[in-house]
């Protein structure tokens, strides 16, 4: 056959030291109907061995393809080595796009690789926004998002997008100890106005620090409801408590947001004893 040729008349050149042959869009005119087609052709050859080779019939359509985007929420984390985009475990993906096609376009959005199975998508998957429910992703995974617009003349694009899946802070449990208790033992009970317990989550790690702490207190005979205190780089806090049962909450957080799961301990404060 002839040489293949650009819109502009002069021969197309690929290069021949690497794996990939990229074709700029608009690169190419149109083959016409029933036509020559480009062929492109590959050879690999090795010392002492047989070259191989390959061909690929390419034809050009004259057909308008869409403009394409993909976006995530405003705001939302990302990770600044890969510039992908951060959900933490537990949390709600949704994306939004966008499509230059007119009206009767067709949307299909798809994950690289599959999430797991049960995953569920409030919205489908051929609406303008993705959204992907909680715990649908695997944590510490990596997912290329696709979505392909098709206009209703057939021309059909694509836009992606990387998403990481956080994994939260992990370590051993969190402990509440009466702070006068030896190393080996760990005593949860103590007399009110005088005991101090430390409620301690040592020995967390997360790749995304630094890490904060938010530590909670519910008593007996209040009002029902835990009183969180203000998240900090402390891992240990040390406080006394009014008499009665006392559970102690406590959660470590990651600079990206992903929150360890909640930890528990009951302590039990009795009254002092009645003066004489």
């Amino acid at each position: 056959g002839s040489p293949c040729r650009d819109a502009l008349g002069g021969l197309l050149t690929l290069p021949s030291d690497n794996i990939t042959a990229f074709v700029p869009p608009n690169t190419l005119p149109a083959t016409a109907a029933g036509g020559d087609e480009y062929r492109f052709t590959v050879s690999v050859s090795g010392a002492g061995k047989a070259t191989a080779t390959f061909t690929l019939s390419v034809t050009v359509v004259d057909q308008s393809v869409p403009t394409v985007t993909v976006s995530p929420p405003q705001g939302a984390p990302s990770n600044p080595q890969t510039g992908s985009l951060v959900l933490n475990a537990g949390g709600v993906l949704t994306l939004s796009s966008t499509c230059s096609a007119p009206a009767g376009r067709s949307l299909a959005w798809s994950m690289d690789p599959n999430p797991p199975a049960g995953a569920s998508f409030p919205l489908g998957l051929s609406s303008v926004t993705l959204q992907v429910a909680p715990n649908s992703l695997s944590p510490g995974a990596s997912y290329t998002v696709r979505i392909q617009c098709t206009s209703p003349a057939g021309g059909s694009a694509s836009a992606y997008l990387s998403v990481e899946v956080n994994t939260p802070p992990s370590g051993p449990p969190c402990t509440a100890c009466l702070v006068s208790s030896s190393p080996s033992s760990c005593l949860k009970t103590g007399l009110a106005l005088v005991a101090k317990f430390e409620w301690s989550c040592p020995h967390y790690a997360d790749a995304d620090s630094p890490l904060t702490y938010r530590f909670g207190v519910l008593a007996s005979g209040g009002t029902g409801d835990i009183l969180w205190l203000s998240p900090s780089f402390a891992s240990s806090l040390v406080a006394g408590f009014p008499s009665g049962s006392v559970t102690l909450y406590a959660s470590v957080i990651d600079s990206l947001g992903a929150s360890s799961p909640l930890s528990t301990e009951t302590i039990t404060v009795s009254p002092p004893p009645a003066a004489r």
